[in-house]
């Protein structure tokens, strides 16, 4: 596996492109690798058409950050882990639905102004 991260903060990637991440892939991410190593992350996005209730949004997002929610994504893929409520701000790379901007209003995460919901 190669290291893509350090050329990547290197040469401005992440300034040019704001919705890819740096991060690293654990042991284990795939079969055979056996260290870790840096690469470029592209955060999981939930993606609804506006004409989705609010009310289905907001009740997904709960399900999907609650504790049993987030245990359940754990036992199909160890990626899951970096999914919470803290990081959840990585991934508002585009406007939010409005039943997930009540939710993550409600957990206390500041909205960016690119991320507000549009009409």
């Amino acid at each position: 596996m190669l290291d893509l991260d350090t050329p990547a903060k290197k040469y401005g990637f992440y300034e040019k492109y704001p919705f890819y991440l740096s991060g690293s892939l654990p042991e284990g991410a795939y079969e055979g690798k056996v260290k870790p190593v840096k690469t470029i992350l592209m955060p999981t996005l939930l993606i609804a058409h506006k004409d989705v209730s609010e009310e289905t949004i907001y009740t997904i997002l709960k399900h999907v950050y609650a504790p049993e929610g987030h245990q359940a994504m754990l036992l199909v893929n160890q990626a899951a882990a970096d999914m919470t409520i803290a990081n959840g701000a990585k991934a508002f790379v585009i406007p939010l639905h409005r039943g997930a901007y009540k939710f993550w209003s409600e957990q206390g995460i500041e909205i960016p102004a690119h991320a507000m919901p549009v009409d």
